[in-house]
């Protein structure tokens, strides 16, 4: 195996593995290793090993491991009566041949001797039994596959984004639900959107169909009406086509609010706004009948938005309403809630057999709270 100094040739050695022409001279008269194929062109040191020149990118390094497979495995001779010990008589050879045939795409597999092997219940059966060559190209082809199958990715599970509100203001929530009519398959369409801080309804309109336009100017108006610096703002919201329109894409840049997006099939990433659309739909005045214009639409929304704000007192907050967390007055409510289920306690302590209720104040509203760090608006944003 002569080769110029100028060459820079890899050659696989018994082990496996690659060097280069002068590498391998030398490992050779050192270590009278011997040689198992030399291979043209520069690779990199247990790199992949192929040959341009081949129609089929077939790594050596597998034909090499499958050929140990084999002769672990030992087995009976094919048609071709050759045994492992004679395989090996040259086997630098025969891998070579094997490889090359399988790189070239020339390989095809010889006839199968078939034996008769008795069975247990009685009788006879056939078993095949392919020669050694190929039963290395078998298992070469298998261990590729496998090879092939590990360079894709790695399944990975999204962990979703999670932001936490410590103030109003900081994380809406918003969707689009439908609204019932007179007509069977007609509806108008509800688009509300929620603070996650406080439950607060901050914007809302009702319209006869989804559009882009609509959803960019409730979230304009909702910004000017609550007055809050929108660079600290993040609107959370489902994968629908108008959540990811264009327009409204284009107006959260122009106002700075940031996007949130639900997991693709995951049904509870947005709860806030629709929990608000159950309590909606489940109020004992709904018109389950249907709404007979968009005109009473807007008026029994408008009620209901007035109640929920300001009359109904949200468990989720410790039973303040919506618009008091939002103002921050909450505090000042839960402190007396406390104070006067203390002092009803040391007047009766019999009424209690452990402590009074947690009027604790919920100091942070999260979304996704499955995943355990929360990110929070940074403070110097937070509004007050």
């Amino acid at each position: 195996m002569k080769k110029s100094k100028a060459q820079s040739t890899d050659v696989w050695f018994e082990d496996g593995r690659t060097y280069t022409s002068v590498e391998g001279s030398v490992m050779a008269q050192s270590k009278k290793v011997r040689l198992f194929q030399p291979y043209h062109g520069p690779t990199p040191f247990g790199g992949r090993i192929h040959d341009s020149g081949k129609p089929f990118d077939i790594l050596k390094r597998l034909v090499w491991e499958a050929y140990k497979r084999v002769k672990a495995n030992r087995g009976a001779t094919g048609v071709d009566n050759q045994s492992i010990a004679d395989f090996d008589c040259e086997r630098d050879k025969n891998l070579y041949r094997t490889w090359n045939l399988m790189a070239s795409g020339s390989h095809f597999p010889p006839p199968i001797k078939a034996v008769k092997i008795s069975k247990k219940s009685g009788g006879t059966r056939t078993l095949g039994l392919p020669t050694v060559g190929d039963r290395i190209a078998q298992a070469a082809v298998e261990a590729n596959e496998q090879h092939d199958r590990g360079k894709a990715k790695a399944p990975t599970k999204k962990t979703p984004t999670s932001y936490g509100a410590t103030s109003a203001n900081q994380v809406w929530s918003w969707d689009v639900s439908y609204l019932p009519t007179p007509v069977r398959g007609q509806f108008y369409y509800l688009y509300a959107i929620l603070d996650i801080h406080s439950c607060k309804t901050t914007g809302w309109d009702v319209h006869g169909c989804e559009h882009g336009d609509y959803a960019a100017d409730l979230v304009h108006d909702a910004v000017l009406s609550e007055e809050c610096p929108s660079d600290s703002l993040v609107l959370h919201a489902d994968n629908g086509s108008i959540q990811k329109g264009s327009t409204l894409r284009a107006k959260l840049e122009f106002l700075g609010v940031s996007s949130s997006f639900i997991r693709a099939r995951v049904s509870n990433d947005n709860p806030y706004t629709e929990s608000l659309f159950r309590t909606c739909k489940y109020r004992p005045n709904y018109p389950t009948n249907g709404f007979e214009s968009i005109e009473a639409a807007h008026e029994w929304m408008t009620k209901f938005v007035h109640w929920y704000n300001n009359v109904h007192r949200h468990g989720g907050i410790k039973h303040v309403t919506p618009a008091q967390r939002h103002s921050g007055e909450d505090i000042v409510i839960l402190e007396k809630r406390r104070a006067v289920y203390e002092a009803a306690k040391l007047k009766n302590p019999d009424r209690w057999s452990a402590a009074t209720r947690n009027w604790d104040h919920v100091k942070q509203m999260g979304l996704n709270p499955e995943k355990q760090s929360i990110e929070t608006v940074p403070p110097e944003k937070a509004v007050a």
